[in-house]
């Protein structure tokens, strides 16, 4: 792209273009709510005093705020949403709930050949549609889209938040067995070491994490916040709203995709409540950083010890 002066504006379009050019802030809140579209220049190639390459769109000088920042704005190229992110968390439902009937139908010897490639299917085809909406509908990116990028930091943020989680919900539960209101949990059923280190250990700590964070935190709340973004753009307190509504939904989802790891009512309570929390924790950690690396490190980290706790008692 060079330099060019135009001198002459022919058309109304142009002219418009070329005031928000002098005035990058309301330049930059206009193309990000869609008042300006690519489709509304005119035919000229030449804006501003600027001669663009064939193929080339006007961008604005302006760099577009972080997802972090509470004045963000989804970016114009951000054509995913609500419906990619309900298929994709229907699919981890559908993992969470659907296949355990089907592991009970299975013939004995099939049990955990059934349970361990259904797994790897649900999360699988969940990692499609995420990659799909970014490289389809996004902006090309699972970093640029979702804020799927890991720093030295955030496995600190992701240990402190794993190890407030463990001692919270290993207090809560200790008050509610001793008071009678929890029952202890019925006794796992002996499994081979190779299944378990591929169900708990592969699945549990290596896959879903990433792609429960990836859906949930990634997907879910950005496609949330975006949504009520562009529908009421000027609105009072839009931003503050987009963001709460986010967060909060986005860790009811991650609750509720739980709630097949409860035996009955009370250890469903405690199931909800506990990953809620964690819902509301990770969320909020995830919009102010705007990235996941410190809840993916959290979930991984949690999940990992778990799977260490069921080693040593197998």
């Amino acid at each position: 792209m060079k330099s060019q002066c135009s001198g002459q504006h022919p058309d109304k379009a142009t002219s418009i273009w070329c005031s928000l050019g002098t005035n990058h802030r309301s330049f930059q809140r206009r193309i990000a709510h869609g008042v300006l579209l690519p489709s509304h220049l005119p035919a000229s190639r030449t804006y501003c005093g600027l001669v663009l390459s064939p193929g080339e769109e006007p961008k604005p000088s302006v760099a577009p705020l972080p997802y972090s920042s509470e004045s963000y704005s989804p970016h114009l190229s951000v054509r995913w949403g609500m419906p990619e992110a309900l298929l994709a968390v229907s699919l981890i439902a559908a993992s969470g709930f659907l296949l355990p009937a089907l592991v009970r139908a299975a013939p004995p010897a099939f049990t955990y050949p059934v349970a361990f490639i259904g797994n790897l299917l649900g999360y699988g085809c969940t990692l499609l549609v995420v990659v799909f909406a970014s490289r389809r509908r996004g902006l090309r990116q699972l970093s640029r889209d979702f804020g799927f990028v890991i720093k030295r930091a955030d496995l600190g943020t992701g240990a402190a938040i794993a190890a407030g989680m463990l001692l919270f919900i290993g207090l809560v539960s200790a008050v509610l067995r001793h008071s009678g209101a929890l029952a202890q949990p019925p006794s796992p059923v002996a499994s081979p070491l190779i299944w378990i280190v591929l169900l708990q250990g592969l699945v549990g700590v290596a896959i879903a994490p990433i792609v429960e964070e990836l859906t949930l935190r990634g997907l879910l709340m950005r496609a949330i916040r975006n949504a009520i973004l562009r529908r009421r753009p000027a609105a009072e307190r839009t931003a503050e709203i987009a963001i709460n509504t986010s967060i909060i939904i986005s860790a009811a989802a991650f609750a509720g995709l739980h709630l097949h790891e409860a035996h009955d009512l009370y250890s469903g309570v405690s199931v909800g409540v506990e990953t809620f929390i964690f819902g509301l924790v990770a969320g909020w950690v995830a919009t102010r950083t705007g990235r996941l690396g410190a809840t993916v490190a959290a979930h991984i980290l949690y999940n990992a010890t778990i799977f260490a706790i069921m080693i040593a008692a197998s």
